[in-house]
């Protein structure tokens, strides 16, 4: 009887593009597993491999927590994330997310630190947060109550995380924490005073900002909204400009938004200007966009002096006292920053 030559049939004689195929279908530990049955079907799967964990959402549930870690320990996937988001869900159980903080803590660190293991400037290229509310309809007194400190607690855990880890953060985005809400500034500036972001944002050239008044001043309800006075709020905007180079000492591109409600600001001198710094001066590569802040001139020129961006885009600033001539006849004369006629 004639002997049979032809191959034997193997995953590892299929085409590519099949594997790839297979190793997209979920769960996503099938990727995992391929890659460990044999060198070649590491190598056929390693674009899908790659491309799948190179952004890598995080959801900051003790069970979401311990399958990641687990994968990063067991599966090697941490050599792949990049860029990560800090989800979490509103519609979590309160009592058990409060509970398990440490644990959150605890897990967290351990992803962060085998990160570091494969990232050789132990800085994350990239850092988001999303606080999300299942219903987006429901926008109601007890939904306000709960997304406040929901939104501080979990901005909180990851920089402790972080500072655990040794792991710093080269691109931050703090812009989109929640859906039309933002971080409240006093959360902020206690956050990065005590426990001295400084330490994690260091490294950081590029941060995304977006801050609200302090929660202490502002009641929404379903019917009305309270915010600050303008004073009020034009001083919180300069707290944290004053704040923002002691705790960014290295950053190249900030953007920052104030998110506020009140209607009163429509009638103050506006801001809508690009800047760049004249070819003849020194440059120093700094990126500024400053949207829609209440502040003072002598709080803004302070704040651009102490900066100094090369370019500088100001749009939606209200001025409490000063006017806009002033404000650019001064950074002309003193930062040598004149209109942009090519934007």
């Amino acid at each position: 009887m004639p002997r049979d030559t032809r191959p034997k049939a193997s995953l590892e004689t299929l085409p590519v593009e099949v594997i790839q195929r297979l190793a997209t279908e979920p769960p996503i530990d099938n990727l995992c597993s391929l890659r460990l049955t044999s060198r070649r079907m590491r190598d056929k799967s390693q674009g899908i491999f790659v491309t799948h964990f190179y952004r890598q959402k995080m959801g900051l549930d003790v069970p979401s927590l311990r399958t990641l870690a687990s994968r990063c320990e067991k599966m090697g996937i941490a050599s792949q994330i990049r860029h990560c988001t800090i989800t979490c869900g509103m519609d979590c159980d309160e009592q058990t997310f409060w509970a398990k903080a440490d644990e959150q803590l605890s897990l967290l660190t351990v992803i962060f630190r085998n990160l570091k293991k494969h990232i050789e400037s132990h800085t994350l290229p990239s850092l988001s947060f999303r606080v999300a509310l299942a219903d987006q309809k429901a926008l109601n007194d007890q939904w306000w109550a709960k997304m406040l400190p929901l939104r501080r607690r979990v901005v909180e855990i990851t920089m402790m995380a972080l500072q655990n880890a040794g792991l710093s953060v080269d691109s931050l985005d703090l812009s989109q924490i929640s859906t039309g809400n933002s971080l409240a500034y006093d959360d902020f500036l206690d956050l990065a005073q005590r426990l001295k972001l400084s330490t994690v944002l260091d490294k950081s050239k590029r941060v995304k900002l977006s801050l609200m008044p302090a929660t202490k001043d502002i009641s929404l309800h379903s019917s009305t909204t309270h915010t600050p006075d303008m004073v009020v709020q034009s001083a919180a905007v300069a707290s944290v400009l004053q704040a923002i180079p002691s705790i960014m000492p290295n950053i190249k591109k900030l953007d920052f938004t104030w998110v506020s409600f009140r209607p009163e600001a429509e009638a103050l001198q506006t801001l809508n200007v690009n800047l760049r710094r004249a070819k003849s001066s020194s440059s120093s590569g700094k990126e500024c966009y400053l949207h829609n802040l209440l502040v003072s001139e002598g709080d803004l020129v302070r704040f651009v002096q102490s900066f100094r961006p090369t370019m500088l885009k100001m749009k939606g600033l209200r001025l409490v006292g000063g006017t806009s001539a002033s404000v650019l006849r001064f950074l002309e004369q003193s930062n040598n920053l004149v209109p942009d006629l090519w934007d």
